[in-house]
């Protein structure tokens, strides 16, 4: 049973930085998207870091592992990747993406807390 403190760490949003770039960007394009793009790095690594830890102790079912995450890989391109080919499209695009690799770095946080 995950502790309610190791849930909280392993459940993480968006951060306060992420927060406070969004909202001072007034609608500007560009400066969202960089936004979005530096969120995206962190939540990336943080998704690599709790995957790697969730296969590694996933003993037999490692195989099973390789295939959900396969899996969310193509949920991710078949929803978040439309043919939009504007900047706003690929903000849209970005920030799903963003979206998902946050769920998926949770799922794995609650799966394994170091």
């Amino acid at each position: 049973m995950i502790s309610a403190q190791a849930a909280a760490i392993a459940q993480q949003g968006y951060s306060e930085t992420y927060t406070r770039c969004i909202n001072h960007a007034y609608g500007q394009t560009e400066v969202l998207q960089k936004c979005v793009d530096q969120e995206l790095k962190q939540h990336k690594k943080r998704l690599k870091k709790s995957y790697r830890a969730y296969y590694k102790v996933s003993g037999q079912h490692q195989a099973n592992v390789i295939q959900q995450y396969e899996l969310w890989e193509r949920r991710v391109q078949s929803q978040c990747y439309t043919a939009m080919d504007n900047q706003f499209g690929r903000l849209q695009q970005s920030r799903c993406v963003l979206a998902q690799v946050i769920e998926q770095a949770n799922y794995y946080g609650t799966r394994y807390i170091p």
